[in-house]
Formats: C-alpha cells, sequence, structure tokens
C-alpha cells in the first residue's frame, strides 16, 4: 500500500515510470538506514507509535480530501495534487520507519539464529506471490500491468534464496559445522568463503 501510493503521487509530478520506481526504492533504503542508526536510542516501541500515530492521521487527511472537499480534485486541481503527493510521501516515510521495519526486527530477534533465513525467505515469497495475485485479481488498474512481473520475480527470487539456504544447511549438517558459522569470512582484507561450509 505505502508503495502504489507514494507512486501514484510521484507520478503526478514524474512522467516517467522508471525514474518514479527508482526514487521510491531510495527513499525506502535512506528511512531504513535512519531508522537501524536511532532505533536503539529512540526505542523500538516509541518508533512503533509514531509511525502508527503518522499513518493514521495521514490517512485520515486522504480520506478528508474527497468526503470533506469533494470538488477538489476538480476546481483546484494544482493544489489538490501537491497536498496528495505530500501526504503519500508521509504515509510511506511512517511506514517504513517503524510497522515496515518493525516485524523484521523484532523477527530476528526472537528466532533462533539458524531459522531466520528461511523464516524471512518464506514469509518474503508469501508477500510478494500475494501482492502478485492482487494484480493479477486487479487489472483494471493501469499499474498492475508493469507491477505482476516485478512482484513475481522478487518472489522467484526469495525462493531461490530458500532453497539455498536449505542446500547450505544441509551440508552443514552432514560435516557437523554450526549452523551459524558465517558463509563467508575477511582474510588479508579479501571477503572469502569457508571452506568448511562449502566443502572446499
Amino acid at each position: 500500500g505505502a508503495f502504489f501510493l507514494t507512486t501514484a503521487g510521484m507520478e503526478i509530478w514524474i512522467a516517467d515510470r522508471s525514474q518514479v520506481i527508482l526514487i521510491n526504492i531510495l527513499i525506502h533504503i535512506v528511512i531504513c538506514v535512519i531508522m537501524s542508526l536511532v532505533i536503539d536510542r529512540i526505542g523500538r516501541r516509541i518508533l512503533l507509535i509514531i509511525s502508527c500515530t503518522s499513518m493514521l492521521i495521514t490517512v485520515e487527511l486522504l480520506s478528508g480530501l474527497w468526503m470533506l472537499f469533494p470538488g477538489i480534485a476538480d476546481e483546484y486541481s494544482s493544489l489538490f495534487h501537491t497536498i496528495f503527493s505530500l501526504l503519500a510521501m508521509i504515509y510511506s516515510i511512517s511506514y517504513t520507519l517503524g510497522i515496515g521495519s518493525m516485524p523484521s526486527i523484532l523477527a530476528v530477534e526472537a528466532t533462533p539464529l539458524h531459522v531466520v533465513p528461511y523464516a524471512y525467505a518464506v514469509s518474503t515469497a508469501i508477500f510478494w506471490i500475494a501482492t502478485w495475485m492482487m494484480g493479477e485479481v486487479w487489472e483494471s488498474v493501469d499499474w498492475s500491468t508493469e507491477i505482476i512481473p516485478w512482484c513475481f520475480g522478487q518472489a522467484i527470487i526469495c525462493l531461490l534464496l530458500l532453497i539455498f539456504v536449505c542446500l547450505i544447511e544441509l551440508r552443514s549438517q552432514k560435516k557437523l559445522i554450526s549452523p551459524s558459522q558465517n558463509l563467508f569470512h575477511i582474510s588479508n582484507g579479501k571477503l572469502c568463503v569457508t571452506p568448511e561450509v562449502w566443502g572446499e
């Protein structure tokens, strides 16, 4: 929802869809980096409260644009587009700041290390498959024809990640290697594979 809402807001001002998607991704990355830097100082609970509250207020304001001012889109198109784009951006930032990132962080902390790759790959694949199916059902939307292949590709990548992790796990168990052992290590300033895990 946050991705599509921000995309709709940006497309009012940016005609090139590829630029919109790139800007959207960059914004998401920047907010995630900021969140990772401040989460231990501010606290997860406070970030989650800020995220939920901001999202709620933004959604109410977006709804009010049509309910309180039904003719604003036609009579004041420029003002309407500006307000809509601003609210869409605030919603996306609020989502990424708390709701969007919080479940992954809590899952990593609460899940045993050797299970995290499985859980993350499965949940992410399910998310993208569900998004892809939603796009298939909602074919009347213009962006659905472009977003469907992208979501499907993301799901395939996650499934391949799951298969890769399963194979590494099986090889680790056969060699009695700890599941938490790193697949890679730093040697003489270079990134190298761990021979015990890869069977080299």
